[in-house]
């Protein structure tokens, strides 16, 4: 009877063996299947992933290209508005040292024809008015240049190279040495 008894003990604990086992197989092949559907949908996901990342990678590369070919733009840009600058400050350069030329040119005329002024009231000449500069290079202009108002000499001179004055204006219209300044002259008289 014992080992009957063992042998019964034995049978039973082979069966709850078994049944553990039979369990453990069945969840384990239930684990499995979902494993096997979640590595179907990570494998699907991973393809998505992956088809991101390389369409990440053409934007990229696109992207750079794009820099590439407007920044070659832009720096021949900047180029051409560091030289036009360049040029544009020369020219402004030059400019400045003609006008400081003609302004030069303009006072030596001035102080010539005040210089004359007061000599033909030294010498009690009869004419009081100021000869216009010869465009000839002469004494009185050191630099050879002189500035000519071509108006003033075909409409604004009597023959004798003295300015005209109008019938409205006084004597002192006369005394000027270009159109420009009887002209403003005048328009100021008229002003006050």
């Amino acid at each position: 009877m014992n080992i009957a008894l063992l042998s019964m003990v034995m049978d039973v604990v082979i069966v709850v063996l078994l049944a553990g086992t039979i369990y453990y197989a069945y969840s384990l092949a239930k684990q499995l299947k979902i494993f096997r559907q979640s590595k179907g949908e990570f494998e699907a996901l991973l393809m998505q992933l992956t088809g991101q990342i390389n369409a990440a990678n053409d934007a990229i590369e696109h992207m750079q290209e794009a820099a590439d070919t407007n920044g070659q733009a832009l720096n021949k840009l900047i180029r051409d508005g560091q030289f036009l600058a360049d040029e544009l400050q020369m020219v402004n350069e030059a400019s400045n040292n003609l006008a400081n030329r003609l302004e030069r040119a303009a006072s030596l005329g001035r102080n010539a024809g005040t210089m004359r002024d007061e000599d033909a009231l030294v010498n009690d000449a009869p004419q009081v008015s100021v000869a216009p500069v010869e465009p000839a290079a002469s004494a009185t202009s050191p630099s050879g240049f002189s500035i000519r108002d071509r108006e003033v000499e075909d409409d604004g001179h009597d023959h004798d190279g003295s300015f005209m004055a109008d019938d409205d204006d006084d004597e002192d219209v006369g005394n000027f040495h270009s159109q420009a300044e009887r002209e403003l002259y005048t328009a100021l008289k008229r002003k006050s």
